[in-house]
């Protein structure tokens, strides 16, 4: 007795084929995030007087480690030309 109702290979391809979709969708989804993390993070470095490339660092395993320390432990050269000490903040 065959049916026409009843399909394995049909019901497998089909589950390949969600399973494709929705690996598609994770991929595009985890490429957003990261495009939007380095836009903010070139931002950052931006306003602080840092080159914007330096953002790039978040590619990098361990980079982000690294460009907060970059952010702590060093002068702002926005602030050097206002006298603003970086450390405490003050003048």
């Amino acid at each position: 007795m065959h049916s026409e109702c009843w399909n394995p290979e049909g019901i497998e391809f089909l589950g390949i084929v969600w399973s494709m979709a929705l690996l598609g969708f994770i991929l595009l989804l985890i490429l957003a995030i990261t495009v939007v993390t380095i836009f903010f993070w070139w931002r950052i470095f931006r306003k602080a007087g840092f080159p914007g490339p330096l953002a790039l660092l978040a590619l990098v395993p361990a980079g982000k480690l690294v460009m907060v320390i970059i952010l702590a432990f060093m002068d702002w050269p926005v602030l050097k030309g206002k006298g603003v000490d970086a450390g405490t903040g003050k003048t």
